[in-house]
Parts: structure tokens; C-alpha cells; sequence
């Protein structure tokens, strides 16, 4: 009979875990973490390797270019699979400190955290030293990925993304001013695009939930209007209506290793010293004095700032928080230096006054003809607003003139009346909306919109087959296929043209197989 207190010894066979970081997490009955280590296993290590082979070493500006790619294992055997393939011009690429593959970011740097400096050094040996440098890794840059308290049923879980079936509209119903759920309230749905539109209509649960699987027949694409209506007893119910917008991954932001650039210099064959003249890093070239004698003036304008507010205020309701009523209190809430004289005086950005550009039709029923300030239009008719502050504002002025685009505050705008004002004023342009649902409120009911599908976007494929003598080409990515397929012999083909400059191709391969290995580029 084994003591209490005698330690409990396993083995664990390596050979039967996968390759890559392994959490090993001990906890009670209770959920409670006792022990937690994590580390990685360097076997079996599987990946397959692509390798590239062209016709001829180097290639003259917009000459044809056949290549041919080759899929093997790790031991030389031929390998039928699929994998994104792209071609770059190697004297225009970028090299920074970033140098993860498909590879090294499932097995390795999506499991720590902190900037790993070659991951690729860890997967190409297995020898003690690799192994020692892992195992520091582990300690130094290690997380805690997984949250078992949930896992072990002591927090509670609720799934926020189920298995896409098809594209949802789901959300929840609260009353206006008690913070509860509206339960088995009647919900109807109708969107719109175009000459395209379809309704539907369900009944929240106990907890006020409800939702909508749109259907399949409709080509779903793009932004659609939609609108939603909560009726109780047959009669619009004024409620809150939330949704749960579906899941769309973060914007990627730079990071450490993207703008950490390398001082390396690419070295070019003595044949294309002269034709080719590159500046690097690291090369510096002086141009003589200059006096400008005049400044030419743009012919276009770049506003300070852009406010999507349909966004930011559908951001609001669907997380049940309170949202400005007017553009004034938007503008409070969202641009910074504007401020009031007084409590009834019009708002001014940094001291200058601000005149408004409404970006409707002129003769058009819609605001600013029901003669309320601008500041006190309701937040739920405006659509965008854009704010220009620079120097050239009167070219602006009379850019929107000359396009019918009305103007108020404090009267109908003219060139000599902007020109007269003591400051160069702020252009605030507004965007309404001009679809016709969103000139009234109407209670019950909420309008919104709904992202479908992506559009299928196709990298252009330029053909210089007709290319004639001066013809000039810039484009740093020569070739790109998110689809290419080798057959049973791990071979396949692909064609394409050079752009003006390139000598030298720098070739990328990124995807996994049927069975999960992933593939990268053969160095």
C-alpha cells in the first residue's frame, strides 16, 4: 500500500506528443493550479520543404520567367499538397528582425510571449546546446495560454462563437430603463442591398437572446442595411437592441521585430553594377544646396481627422452603453481641442471658427433645411464626419462648392464670406445618411448595418507580352498565388513576367497538408 506522502512517479513517452510547446498544468479537484510547467518537444519534428528552380540565373526588365517548384519531405520524397506561393523583387524587399514561418509561429512563437530572435534556429538541429537554449526559452518567455479554472468547470463558460453554419445575426434585448432581459418578445429582422432584400422573425428566450441564421441562397457581400423591431403584443416596444457583432480578428500592429530593420546590404553581380544603382540603408547620397524660389500649391487636401460614426456609435448599443444624441455631443466626446466660449455659443477647434459642409444635394428635403444649428442634428441620421485644418481650406471651399455640396452656419458659406473671417476656419464635412432610414427616429426599432461575405479578391497578373522599348514596371511583388498545387510527383509550374528592376527573386512559401505539416521555403 502506497504512503500518503510518497511521491507519485509516471513516464510520459515523449515519441507520443506532438512537436512544439507543451503546457503540463497540475490541479486539484477544485480547479486549484498546484504545479505548472511549460516546454517544448523537439520530436517528431516533421515539415515539408519547398524548393524553386528557373530557366535562366538572371532575367532583363519585363522578360517572361518560368518556374519550376519541387514539394519534398525530409528525407527527399515527393509530396502532392497545396500552399500559398509568392515572388518578390529581392532589391526592393525590406529584410526587419521578423523571420517567423507558418513553422515557428504554430509550434513556437504563438505559445510564448516576447520577441524570439531566429526561431528557425530551434527546428534545425537537436543536439544539447538547441535543446538548453529551448529550455531557457521556456522559462524566461513562458504564459499561461489556457484559463483551467474554466477548463476544469469552476468558472463559467459561455460559447461566444459557435461552428459557423451559416452567416448569424444574434444579439440580445434589454428594456430601456430597467437593466433586464426581455423575454419571448417578437423580433423582426429585414436587409437590404441594392435590389436585394429579405426579412425574418423569431422570439427571444428566457434571457432575452435571439438569433437569425441568414440563408445561403442570397449572395451575401459586402455592407447591407440592416433593421431590427421588437413588438410586444403587436405594438413596437422601445427597447434596447444589441448585437453580437460576428467575430472579425484584430487589425495586425507592427511589433518589435517589424520595425527593427537590418543593416545588410544585398550584393549584386558585377554584370548589372552599373545598370542597377540600389541605395541602402547604410548608403547615404548628398544633393547640393537648393533655394526654393516658390512653393507650389497642392492640388489636393488631406483632412486632420476621419470619424466613422456609424461605427463608433453602433459600438455603443451593441454593448448596451449610452451614446451621444446630437453631432455636438459626438464631437465632444471624440475631437480633441474643441471647446465652447459659452454654453450657447458654437463650438471651435483650437481657436478658429468652424463652418459645416453637409454632403447632400442641394434642394434636398433632408437637414440642414429644417433650420436646427448643426451642432443639434441627431447623431443617428450622420454616417461619417471629416475634419480638414490645414492651409488650404479655401481650395476646399470651393471644391465643395463647385460639387453642389451645402454648407451651414452660421449662413449659406460663400468664397468672400470664408475669406473674410478672421481665422482660417475648420471644414467640418458631414455625412448623413441618404438612404432615407435613418431621417426619423422611429421607436422600436433600430437601424444598422450587417457585413457579409468578403468579396474574392485576385492579384492582378500583369501580361508584358506586348511590351514595347521604355515601358517601366515598379511592382515589388512579382507573382502571387494563394493556391498553388503540385502533383503526384511534388512538381509544379509557374509563369510570370520581371518587373523594370528586379535581378534577384526572393521567393516565400507558406501551408500546411492534409495531415497538418505545415510547408515552408527551402533557404
Amino acid at each position: 500500500m502506497r504512503l500518503a506522502d510518497a511521491p507519485y512517479v509516471f513516464r510520459l513517452p515523449k515519441s507520443r506528443l506532438p512537436a512544439g510547446c507543451i503546457q503540463f498544468t497540475l490541479y486539484d479537484k477544485k480547479g486549484n493550479i498546484l504545479a505548472e510547467r511549460l516546454s517544448f518537444n523537439t520530436r517528431p519534428l516533421t515539415y515539408y520543404q519547398l524548393s524553386a528552380q528557373t530557366e535562366k540565373q538572371t532575367y532583363v526588365p519585363l522578360e517572361k520567367v518560368n518556374m519550376s517548384l519541387s514539394l519534398n519531405d525530409s528525407i527527399g520524397n515527393p509530396v502532392e499538397s497545396s500552399f500559398s506561393l509568392s515572388v518578390r523583387d529581392a532589391g526592393t524587399e525590406i529584410y526587419t528582425s521578423y523571420q517567423d514561418n507558418i513553422l515557428t509561429d504554430l509550434l513556437l512563437s504563438s505559445d510564448i510571449k516576447g520577441y524570439v530572435a531566429n526561431p528557425m534556429q530551434y527546428f534545425e538541429k537537436d543536439d544539447r546546446a538547441t535543446r538548453m537554449k529551448l529550455d531557457l526559452l521556456m522559462m524566461v518567455q513562458g504564459w499561461c495560454r489556457y484559463d483551467w479554472q474554466t477548463m476544469a468547470d469552476v468558472s463559467p463558460f459561455r460559447v461566444k462563437h459557435y461552428i459557423e453554419q451559416a452567416l448569424p445575426i444574434n444579439g440580445k434585448i434589454m428594456e430601456l430603463l430597467r437593466n433586464k432581459s426581455k423575454a419571448y418578445a417578437d423580433v423582426i429582422f429585414w436587409m437590404n442591398k441594392d435590389n436585394a432584400s429579405f426579412h425574418s422573425h423569431c422570439k427571444t428566450d428566457a434571457g432575452g437572446r435571439f438569433y437569425f441564421m441568414l440563408p445561403d441562397s442570397v449572395k451575401l457581400e459586402g455592407k447591407w442595411q440592416l433593421s431590427l423591431s421588437v413588438t410586444e403584443k403587436k405594438k413596437l416596444k422601445h427597447c434596447r437592441i444589441m448585437l453580437d457583432r460576428h467575430f472579425s480578428p484584430v487589425p495586425r500592429s507592427y511589433s518589435y521585430p517589424d520595425l527593427l530593420v537590418k543593416d545588410t546590404v544585398t550584393v549584386l553581380s558585377d554584370e548589372f553594377e552599373d545598370s542597377l544603382k540600389q541605395s541602402f540603408v547604410d548608403e547615404m547620397q548628398y544633393l547640393p544646396q537648393v533655394i526654393i524660389k516658390k512653393q507650389r500649391i497642392r492640388k489636393e487636401i488631406s483632412p486632420e481627422f476621419v470619424y466613422d460614426v456609424e461605427k463608433d456609435v453602433n459600438k455603443l448599443m451593441d454593448s448596451g452603453k449610452n451614446y451621444p444624441g446630437t453631432l455636438g455631443e459626438y464631437m465632444e466626446n471624440n475631437i480633441p481641442h474643441l471647446r465652447k466660449d459659452s454654453a450657447d455659443g458654437p463650438y471651435q477647434y483650437a481657436g478658429k471658427d468652424i463652418v459645416y459642409f453637409f454632403d447632400i444635394q442641394k434642394g434636398s428635403t433632408r437637414y440642414p433645411a429644417r433650420g436646427l444649428p448643426p451642432e443639434q442634428m441627431p447623431i443617428e441620421n450622420i454616417r461619417q464626419i471629416t475634419l480638414y485644418d490645414q492651409y488650404a481650406q479655401l481650395w476646399a471651399v470651393k471644391k465643395i462648392k463647385e460639387e453642389g455640396i451645402e454648407a451651414a452656419s452660421p449662413s449659406d458659406i460663400d468664397l468672400p464670406t470664408v475669406a473674410s473671417l478672421l481665422h482660417t476656419p475648420v471644414i467640418i464635412m458631414v455625412h448623413p445618411y441618404n438612404d432615407g432610414l435613418h431621417d426619423g427616429y422611429q421607436k422600436g426599432i433600430r437601424h444598422t448595418f450587417y457585413d457579409g461575405y468578403s468579396q474574392v479578391k485576385r492579384f492582378y497578373h500583369i501580361d508584358h507580352s506586348n511590351s514595347v522599348p521604355g515601358d517601366i514596371d515598379f511592382r515589388r511583388t512579382l507573382y502571387w498565388n494563394p493556391e498553388v498545387k503540385t502533383d503526384s510527383q511534388g512538381k509544379a509550374q509557374i509563369s510570370f513576367y520581371n518587373n523594370t528592376t528586379c535581378r534577384r527573386m526572393k521567393i516565400s512559401a507558406e501551408g500546411l497538408s492534409d495531415s497538418g505539416i505545415p510547408i515552408i521555403t527551402k533557404e
